[in-house]
């Protein structure tokens, strides 16, 4: 499983060197493999060949080993082109002519340049069933959108949080300008308990609040940490705070992460680096 470090580090590395970048789709990726140990399934009951057990030739999806077989044949088979895996995550690999691989399932992205990119296609055409998705344009839930003159990429969920509302019932409600209110502490449990419902609704919605935060919308950080420290015991003043947090995300709902940079004119050593922090001495009155 690609992590989303690996993932904007590939991104970057896209936007600022200008390559190309593709998606492959593999059809029935777990079924590539080929067990490695004895497992014996019951026959269904409309089985009517023979009765009594039959042998698992190939790896199913719900096996425990699967992923393990799926990443060794993958990995077999990009090793056939030099390729290696990077030790601090596995589902990326890198060749000695500058092309990258990663890999979530069964959803892959291949960058270099045209004649690599094709050379990799072509290879893994020949072990699996793959469909060409051409350039790069949404993984793990992250819609990848280039801006290749200004050697720039965006990475955004508009498509997640618009889920995320219709999910929750939040898709009704008016937008805000802010995050979190002026002034808003969070920083004890106060007001009334929520009622059972809602107490399980509470940390459904923090947790996919949670998912933006680390993907694509940094802005909610502190708001969602907050927010996440009151899951086992949620209150009607905390709720109110999660749904501020919906407003505000539905007001700025086309906000999206930038990745890479305008090609410089000037060099990076006279960059102006600036700055910001805001210090809550660990919130101690």
């Amino acid at each position: 499983m690609i992590s989303l470090i690996t993932l904007q580090s590939l991104l970057t590395i896209v936007a600022i060197l200008d390559l190309e970048i593709d998606q492959l789709d593999l059809v029935s990726a777990f079924l590539n493999g080929d067990m490695d140990t004895v497992v014996f399934l019951t026959q269904p009951e409309e089985w009517t060949i023979e009765e009594g057990f039959s042998e698992l030739i190939k790896s199913l999806d719900r096996l425990c080993q699967v992923s393990k077989i799926w990443y060794e044949v993958l990995d077999t088979a990009l090793q056939e082109l030099g390729f290696k895996c990077l030790m601090v995550n596995l589902a990326a690999w890198t060749s000695p002519t500058g092309t990258y691989v990663v890999a979530h399932i069964d959803d892959m992205l291949t960058a270099g340049s045209r004649t690599e990119i094709d050379a990799v296609k072509k290879h893994l055409a020949t072990k699996f069933k793959l469909k060409d998705l051409g350039a790069a344009k949404v993984l793990v839930g992250l819609d990848i959108v280039r801006d290749r003159p200004n050697w720039r990429i965006y990475i955004d969920q508009m498509k997640y949080a618009n889920k995320v509302w219709v999910t929750y019932g939040m898709q009704n409600v008016n937008p805000c300008f802010l995050p979190i209110n002026v002034g808003e502490k969070l920083s004890k449990a106060e007001g009334a308990l929520l009622n059972e419902n809602k107490k399980r609704l509470y940390p459904a919605i923090v947790g996919s609040l949670g998912y933006l935060m680390n993907c694509s919308r940094p802005d909610i950080a502190f708001a969602v940490s907050r927010l996440a420290q009151f899951a086992s015991c949620p209150t009607e003043r905390y709720m109110i705070a999660v749904r501020h947090v919906c407003r505000y995300l539905k007001e700025t709902v086309d906000t999206r992460v930038l990745i890479g940079e305008a090609k410089r004119k000037e060099s990076a050593v006279d960059q102006e680096v600036v700055t910001y922090f805001d210090s809550s001495f660990a919130d101690d009155p």
